[in-house]
């Protein structure tokens, strides 16, 4: 059964490809039906099994996926062919990218640049002010 659904809602992430808002079907964990999340590029990204979620601004794209009860949140960007799960929490203005494994009870939290935007691409460092 599926415990989310992609919505309309969608914008392009950062020019690479087109991704769409998530929101719940059912209640799980700490969501209830009706709960809108982050942004993925397709329901390959996140398991419709367990707690997983992906909340707030985050985005998940690529091959990347959350399973299991991981959560990302806040403004945190998953990429690749990324792996968060177990309990684990990216969150704040984290990038995880390039094939990372995030399992267990970890906790992955970056505070927000204080110059010049993040960077939109891994092989287009942000600008410099």
């Amino acid at each position: 059964m599926k415990k989310y659904e992609l919505i309309k809602e969608s914008k392009t992430d950062t020019g690479i490809c087109e991704i769409f808002r998530i929101r719940a079907l059912r209640g799980f964990g700490d969501i209830k039906a009706g709960d809108v999340g982050g942004y993925v590029a397709g329901e390959h990204n996140l398991s419709h099994d367990g707690a997983a979620w992906i909340a707030d601004d985050a985005q998940v794209t690529g091959n990347a996926r959350v399973s299991e009860n991981a959560l990302v949140c806040d403004f945190a960007w998953v990429s690749g062919d990324s792996r968060i799960s177990g309990d684990a929490i990216v969150g704040g203005w984290a990038e995880v990218k390039s094939g990372s494994l995030i399992s267990g009870n970890a906790f992955i939290w970056a505070p927000k640049p204080d110059k010049g935007p993040r960077a939109t691409r891994e092989s287009t460092p942000a600008p410099q002010p």
